[in-house]
């Protein structure tokens, strides 16, 4: 497994807005971990919840800039794209350097 403080901070990053993100972080976390015990079921828990909460508080400034980078670059290179077959084409590159990237 992954680090999925890396995956959140991304997720949030990208879907929510900066005041709700800050505002409820934590709920967020507290229910994405629910969802991982209810799929880890019997097993032991790969990690707690409060070791999920400080490795997004770890993880947030570095993947926050990383985030922005990302989004950035691709909005500006969408800006300058003649047609909306290659504003296509370029979202799709950035959506599967992204995946790359974060996998």
């Amino acid at each position: 497994m992954g680090c999925p403080a890396n995956d959140l901070v991304r997720l949030f990053g990208t879907c929510l807005s900066g005041r709700y993100r800050q505002q409820h972080w934590e709920e967020l976390l507290q229910r994405f971990y629910e969802y991982l015990a209810e799929e880890v079921g019997n097993n032991k828990m790969p990690f707690t919840l409060d070791q999920l909460k400080e490795s997004y508080r770890r993880v947030l400034p570095v993947g926050t800039f990383l985030v922005l980078a990302t989004v950035a670059a691709f909005f500006d290179e969408l800006s300058n794209c003649p047609d909306e077959d290659k504003k296509k084409e370029v979202a799709c590159q950035y959506m599967q350097a992204d995946y790359n990237v974060w996998k």
